[in-house]
Parts: structure tokens; C-alpha cells; sequence
């Protein structure tokens, strides 16, 4: 638990399970854990008190992909009916792929419904979505661009923009935020040889184009 007060953490239970990192659902009812075991891949759903924060098990699955590549965490869209994750080849870490999953609200699990190869050499580091739920954005280890995605009512993702990144940006965009407001986009970038870098960008809320700032 958090003191609302001081910020203090107090630990309330300790329960070990996959490893990787974890997300709650927008709706705070589940926790989900996407992480590698051995030589596969899994997710892991938890559920998850709202009185209490407390979790128990519920259930994990094997992914399609998994293995030694690397996956991002969940990212929720805010309608919460689709999650998104993203995968990277061990064997070709240039060649990725997007996934879409359906969240069952009664369950929290999450089925895949689809994918979508990413653009050569495009790499994934991470994902994030914007509030209107019409854009999401990756950005790539293995790239200086960052690529955005248009989503429709279905939750479908098709390629809008590829190869966005500021002028003065150093190394790959390891990470994307969205502004609460959908009006910006920040990436940070950062490079083995030099100093990072945040480029901004400013968003229109009725086409998603992108302007540097």
C-alpha cells in the first residue's frame, strides 16, 4: 500500500511468478505479466482486488512468439477491449512483429487476434497509445525513426507514418509518451557513443499528423 501522505510504500504480500515486467488493466481488475520462461514465452493474468490490491492466480498461456527475442510490455487501449504487444526475432532482431489481443472483460484474458509484420529494420523497444485510441506509436532499438500506427474502431492497426525522428535526436528512440491531452508526443532516444536526446512533437487531434516542435 502507498501513504497518500508521505508516498511510503508498505508491503503487503510477496508472490513470485514469471519474470518480466507487469501492467494492471485500466480497469484495475487484472494484472498481466508478459514474460519468457526457458525457451518460450508466456503471459500470465492475475486477479486483482481493487479494495484490497491484493492478486491470486488465474491463469498463463503460451505465446505464438516468444523465446529468446524480446517482448514490450502490454499496452492498453482506452477502450479496454484490445491490448497490443510487440516481438522481436531472436535469429533477425531487425524483423519484429505487432500483435493485437482481444480482452475478454468477464475473464481479463486475452486471446490474439491478429498481426502485422513491421517495416525492415525497424527493431521494437516500445509502445504507446494515444488517448483518443486512433494512433499508436513504436519505436525501435534497431532504428532512428520511430513508426506510427493508425487503429480503427475494431482495434485493427494499419501503417501510417514511418521514419518520424527530430533533427537533433541522438541514437534510437528508445521510448514513446503521449501527452495527457493528445496534443504531444515525446520520444526519448539515447546512443552507446553520445548523449540522449527528447525530441517533442506536436499532434493534430483531428488528422494524427505529426509536427516537430
Amino acid at each position: 500500500t502507498r501513504g497518500p501522505v508521505t508516498g511510503e510504500l508498505t508491503l503487503l504480500e510477496e508472490r513470485y511468478h514469471l519474470t518480466g515486467p507487469a501492467r494492471v488493466s485500466p480497469n484495475g481488475l487484472w494484472v498481466y505479466q508478459i514474460a519468457r520462461y526457458l525457451s518460450h514465452a508466456y503471459l500470465a493474468v492475475l486477479a486483482r482486488d481493487p479494495a484490497t490490491g491484493l492478486v491470486a492466480e488465474s491463469s498463463a498461456r503460451r505465446l505464438a512468439d516468444g523465446g529468446d527475442g524480446y517482448l514490450t510490455p502490454l499496452t492498453f487501449h482506452p477502450s479496454e477491449n484490445y491490448a497490443y504487444y510487440a516481438y522481436r526475432r531472436p535469429e533477425s532482431p531487425s524483423e519484429s512483429v505487432l500483435y493485437r489481443g482481444v480482452i475478454d472483460p468477464a475473464t481479463g484474458l486475452i486471446s490474439e487476434a491478429d498481426d502485422i509484420g513491421l517495416p525492415p529494420s525497424t527493431g521494437v523497444a516500445g509502445l504507446a497509445i494515444a488517448a483518443d485510441g486512433s494512433s499508436l506509436f513504436m519505436v525501435g532499438d534497431h532504428h532512428e525513426h520511430a513508426v506510427e500506427y493508425a487503429i480503427d474502431l475494431s482495434g485493427h492497426i494499419s501503417l501510417r507514418a514511418v521514419g518520424f525522428s527530430g533533427p537533433f535526436q541522438s541514437g534510437a528512440p528508445r521510448e514513446a509518451v503521449v501527452s495527457s491531452d493528445d496534443r504531444y508526443i515525446y520520444l526519448a532516444a539515447s546512443s552507446y557513443f553520445s548523449e540522449g536526446s527528447v525530441t517533442v512533437w506536436s499532434r493534430d487531434p483531428v488528422s494524427g499528423d505529426l509536427t516537430f516542435v
